[in-house]
Protein backbone atom coordinates (compact mmCIF):
# COMPACT_ATOMS: atom_id res chain seq x y z
CA UNK A 1 0.00 0.00 0.00
CA UNK A 2 1.39 3.42 -0.66
CA UNK A 3 2.09 5.47 1.87
CA UNK A 4 2.36 9.41 0.81
CA UNK A 5 4.35 12.00 2.32
CA UNK A 6 5.33 15.52 1.72
CA UNK A 7 8.44 16.38 0.43
CA UNK A 8 10.67 19.29 -0.33
CA UNK A 9 13.58 19.40 -2.77
CA UNK A 10 12.78 16.16 -4.47
CA UNK A 11 16.03 14.29 -6.03
CA UNK A 12 18.41 17.67 -4.85
CA UNK A 13 16.07 20.20 -6.75
CA UNK A 14 13.71 22.95 -5.87
CA UNK A 15 10.81 21.07 -6.99
CA UNK A 16 8.05 19.83 -4.25
CA UNK A 17 5.12 17.56 -4.17
CA UNK A 18 4.19 14.48 -2.71
CA UNK A 19 6.57 10.94 -2.38
CA UNK A 20 5.56 7.18 -2.18
CA UNK A 21 8.26 5.83 0.74
CA UNK A 22 6.82 2.32 0.66
CA UNK A 23 8.80 1.76 -2.68
CA UNK A 24 12.97 1.31 -1.89
CA UNK A 25 13.66 3.72 -3.41
CA UNK A 26 10.79 6.40 -3.06
CA UNK A 27 8.92 6.97 -5.90
CA UNK A 28 7.60 10.59 -6.78
CA UNK A 29 3.69 10.63 -6.99
CA UNK A 30 3.27 13.88 -8.22
CA UNK A 31 5.02 17.20 -8.14
CA UNK A 32 2.80 19.76 -6.29
CA UNK A 33 2.99 22.66 -4.08
CA UNK A 34 2.14 21.61 -0.14
CA UNK A 35 -1.45 23.06 -0.36
CA UNK A 36 -2.66 20.55 -3.27
CA UNK A 37 -0.85 18.20 -1.82
CA UNK A 38 -2.78 17.81 1.42
CA UNK A 39 -6.06 18.05 -1.11
CA UNK A 40 -4.74 14.95 -2.61
CA UNK A 41 -4.38 13.34 0.75
CA UNK A 42 -7.25 14.30 2.51
CA UNK A 43 -9.34 12.78 -0.82
CA UNK A 44 -7.40 9.56 -1.02
CA UNK A 45 -8.24 9.19 2.78
CA UNK A 46 -11.78 9.83 1.89
CA UNK A 47 -11.53 7.55 -0.93
CA UNK A 48 -10.16 4.63 0.85
CA UNK A 49 -12.76 4.60 3.65
CA UNK A 50 -15.64 4.46 1.31
CA UNK A 51 -13.72 1.62 -0.78
CA UNK A 52 -13.41 -0.32 2.75
CA UNK A 53 -17.48 0.87 3.37
CA UNK A 54 -17.77 -0.50 0.02
CA UNK A 55 -16.33 -3.72 0.22
CA UNK A 56 -17.89 -4.05 3.81
CA UNK A 57 -21.37 -3.84 2.41
CA UNK A 58 -20.63 -6.25 -0.36
CA UNK A 59 -20.08 -8.99 1.85
CA UNK A 60 -23.99 -8.63 2.79
CA UNK A 61 -24.61 -9.52 -1.28
CA UNK A 62 -21.82 -11.92 -2.06
CA UNK A 63 -24.29 -14.36 -3.36
CA UNK A 64 -26.42 -11.93 -5.31
CA UNK A 65 -26.38 -11.77 -9.13
CA UNK A 66 -27.83 -10.11 -11.67
CA UNK A 67 -28.70 -13.44 -14.19
CA UNK A 68 -32.67 -13.89 -15.50
CA UNK A 69 -31.66 -17.17 -15.32
CA UNK A 70 -31.58 -17.38 -10.88
CA UNK A 71 -34.14 -19.54 -9.18
CA UNK A 72 -36.67 -17.60 -7.25
CA UNK A 73 -35.69 -15.21 -4.49
CA UNK A 74 -37.30 -17.80 -1.86
CA UNK A 75 -34.72 -20.28 -3.04
CA UNK A 76 -32.11 -17.93 -2.65
CA UNK A 77 -32.52 -16.15 0.30
CA UNK A 78 -31.23 -19.53 1.99
CA UNK A 79 -27.70 -19.14 0.29
CA UNK A 80 -27.45 -15.57 1.07
CA UNK A 81 -24.58 -14.26 3.68
CA UNK A 82 -26.02 -13.48 7.35
CA UNK A 83 -27.19 -10.13 7.43
CA UNK A 84 -30.19 -7.42 6.76
CA UNK A 85 -30.72 -4.03 6.73
CA UNK A 86 -29.87 -3.37 9.94
CA UNK A 87 -26.67 -4.74 9.75
CA UNK A 88 -25.50 -2.58 6.49
CA UNK A 89 -26.97 0.29 8.35
CA UNK A 90 -24.50 -0.48 11.78
CA UNK A 91 -21.41 -0.87 9.58
CA UNK A 92 -22.30 2.21 7.58
CA UNK A 93 -23.10 4.34 10.55
CA UNK A 94 -19.69 3.01 12.33
CA UNK A 95 -17.48 3.33 9.18
CA UNK A 96 -19.34 7.67 9.55
CA UNK A 97 -18.57 7.81 13.45
CA UNK A 98 -21.95 7.22 14.33
CA UNK A 99 -21.42 4.40 16.65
Amino acid sequence: MEKLIYAKRINDSQLTGLVDVSTNPPKVYCYCSEEVANVILKNKTKSEKWAELDEEIGKFYENDTDDDDNEDDEENEDDESEGNLIDIGEVAAMAFGYI
